[in-house]
């Protein structure tokens, strides 16, 4: 059975699009949000394992309970709709899809795909209903008033939430009068740079906190003394606003107006999907698209890296830990450490922003530039960067930034230093050519898997699945751009990875276009003599105005350790070992590359073509052609017919994360 769950506020969100005239049913976004994390997610959760059971008619009281309990939600509809469809009772099954559409269900390819609807596709009702769901289209008109910011704090509530034009999402607004409190100093922060802030504050060229959000998402686990910056506004939520969990974790459930600092000192710590924030906010395309969007639109995020990450030297010298992150990225910025961790860099940046002079600051938040800028001078003042050159090396870019190695009075000197008619430029980058490999032949994946993580104009991110030792791929960096519109010069580098290796080879003057050619890469370490291992190649690419360089945006091509790989001399692969799914295997995220238990040896004609594999599994033995099909031998020994393979996912014991397997399908080619 194939129903349909509330698994994302991204879906969440078409459940809350209805006016509904019951009383006791709230009308507010908020209050509706919260029904549907406290009263339907649970029943939806009790519904699934009634389903599992095989207990249906338990399943069809859950569903009235969900129709009960959030009558503007789609689920309960749709779920229901499904139980009498395959109870052959249409016309009640076409009503509740009638409904769940009405409510905001709006997912056309799963009604068009859902086995458990096959009985309705004839009917006429059902086409109807598709043409309505392609229409469907949320809600905005929640009406919000901004909320009036006149202390230190900015309230998420009922009031001031609406729905994201653009987004789609919950958005909350606020509204600042055009100075602070004039008792409001700069800073108490202490050093050298809460110095230079009082002394520049003094003079009226720094522009100071005010209009400034720091949002803190881990329940005020590691939140920052207001103390420290007497002009930054601390968001707060109200009880719907934490009932709805808005306030919890990854800054990716409500779009906070304006300028924001933020920080979530938590991670997922159980099951076969234990990730940090930052590894969790870059699974996938959509959630990238977001971390772009905020990039874009003047947030900043610090989420420590806790496990995923060498975090002392001991570790680093036992090998018990490796960098595991499959992706770099400019997005945000991801502390060396567990709780706590993240402080050092929030107070970093909140006297960055106030360090700018205020025309400066106005411009650069107009323009949706302050994270790249924040980026770019939190890796420009590193410690261990101390000359222009070495801003382009993998020091100034690593997976997750140590805490002393921050150089608060560099960042806020370089802030301050900024003038209008030169700020950083913004590299955008855009994939026109790579490799293009097909599942179940060149590599063996779920269904819909490909080599591509993500593209995004300031992230692209790679798995090497397929066999073939080495990619190409053609990347133009023409998109970018420069706040007053100055000539750009464009720079590239190997941050991470075997730079006699790797080719970049620039396909015009300027640098804005060149072809990578990148070998297969075997967890290494990430530099001469380094104790630190990862399977990851990153490439950064820079562009520069004459003055500034930009924040960087960054290439990465992953391998995944839990498979051994030879080349032959030529670079056509020999054998592969796949591991995990039966065996103790080396650590990969299961969000990337599933576990799978078998050994492919390959196989060559005098010419040099591949003409077969053979798959050792650990009872049997099995030969494949060229493209992928399965020899089928008969009494005799010879190949009678061949078959097409699906990988396919399969669930394992409780706190395993799923396997791949292979499945024959039956009609022979």
């Amino acid at each position: 059975m194939n129903f349909a769950l509330l698994t994302s506020y991204f879906f969440a969100l078409s459940l809350v699009s209805a006016e509904v005239k019951e009383s006791s049913i709230p009308n507010s976004l908020l209050g509706k949000m919260a029904t549907v994390q406290k009263g339907l997610l649970p029943l939806e959760r009790e519904f699934m394992q009634a389903i599992k059971n095989g207990k249906r008619d338990e399943a069809e009281s859950l569903c009235n309970k969900m129709i009960e309990v959030a009558p503007f939600a789609p689920g309960g509809y749709y779920n229901l709709a499904c139980i009498h469809a395959l109870n052959g009772k249409n016309e009640d099954a076409l009503k509740l899809l009638e409904q769940a559409v009405e409510h905001g269900f709006n997912n056309v390819l799963h009604l068009q795909t859902d086995p458990d609807l096959h009985s309705l596709h004839d009917e006429l009702r059902f086409a109807s209903l598709i043409q309505k769901a392609e229409k469907h289209e949320l809600t905005t008109d929640y009406k919000s008033v901004p909320f009036h910011v006149e202390e230190q704090t900015a309230w998420v509530e009922d009031s001031n939430v609406g729905i994201h034009p653009e987004l789609k999402m919950p958005f909350a607004t606020y509204r600042f009068d055009a100075k602070p409190p004039p008792d409001r100093e700069i800073t108490t922060l202490g050093g050298r740079a809460g110095e230079l802030l009082k002394k520049w504050h003094l003079e009226g060229t720094a522009a100071g906190n005010w209009g400034d959000l720091y949002d803190n998402r881990d329940g005020d686990h590691s939140d920052i003394s207001r103390a420290l910056f007497p002009q930054l506004t601390w968001i707060e939520y109200s009880s719907n606003a934490r009932d709805a969990k808005l306030n919890w974790g990854l800054a990716s459930t409500v779009i906070q107006q304006g300028v924001v600092i933020g920080n979530a000192s938590v991670a997922q710590t159980a099951g076969p999907f234990w990730r940090s924030m930052p590894r969790m906010a870059h699974a996938n395309q959509r959630s990238v698209d977001f971390l772009y969007w905020q990039y874009t639109h003047n947030k900043v995020y610090v989420y420590p890296c806790h496990v995923d990450y060498p975090r002392n030297p001991q570790e680093l010298e036992q090998k018990q830990r490796h960098d595991v992150f499959p992706v770099n990225s400019p997005y945000v910025i991801t502390s060396q450490g567990s709780s706590g961790s993240d402080r050092v860099f929030l107070h970093a940046l909140a006297a960055t922003m106030a360090a700018f002079e205020p025309e400066v600051k106005k411009r650069i938040i107009e323009g949706g530039m302050l994270a790249p800028t924040l980026q770019y001078i939190l890796r420009r003042s590193n410690k261990q960067v101390m000359k222009e050159e070495e801003y382009l090396t993998g020091e100034a870019h690593p997976t997750v930034f140590a805490g002393n190695q921050l150089d608060d009075e560099r960042m806020v000197s370089l802030a301050h230093a900024m003038q209008l008619d030169a700020l950083p430029p913004l590299i955008r980058l855009r994939v026109v050519e790579e490799d293009e490999l097909e599942n179940g032949r060149d590599y063996f994946a779920a269904p819909g898997r490909t080599e591509k993580l993500f593209d995004t104009p300031c992230a692209i991110a790679r798995v090497f699945r397929g066999i073939q030792k080495w990619r190409r791929m053609i990347v133009t960096a023409e998109d970018s751009i420069d706040p007053n519109r100055k000539a750009l010069a464009f720079r590239w580098a190997v941050l991470r990875g075997d730079t006699e290796a790797i080719k970049i080879k620039p396909l015009k003057d300027d640098g804005s276009a060149v072809e990578l050619r990148i070998p297969y890469h075997p967890r290494r370490p990430v530099s001469p003599g380094s104790s630190l291992e990862s399977n990851r190649v990153d490439i950064g690419a820079f562009a520069h105005n004459g003055i500034h360089y930009s924040a960087p945006a960054l290439i990465t091509f992953f391998s995944l350790d839990h498979e051994a790989r030879e080349y032959d001399e030529k670079d056509r692969i020999r054998s592969i070992t796949y591991t995990g799914a039966r065996e103790a295997a080396n650590y990969t995220d299961p969000a990337v590359a599933l576990p799978k238990s078998w050994r492919d040896e390959y196989h060559y004609d005098d010419d040099g073509r591949m003409v077969r594999w053979t798959r050792h599994h650990s009872d049997r033995k099995q030969v494949f052609t060229s493209d992928g099909k399965l020899q089928i031998v008969n009494e005799q020994g010879e190949v009678s017919e061949t078959r097409a393979v699906n990988y396919v996912v399969r669930q394992r014991q409780p706190g395993q994360a799923p396997s791949l397997v292979q499945e024959a399908i039956d009609k022979a080619e």
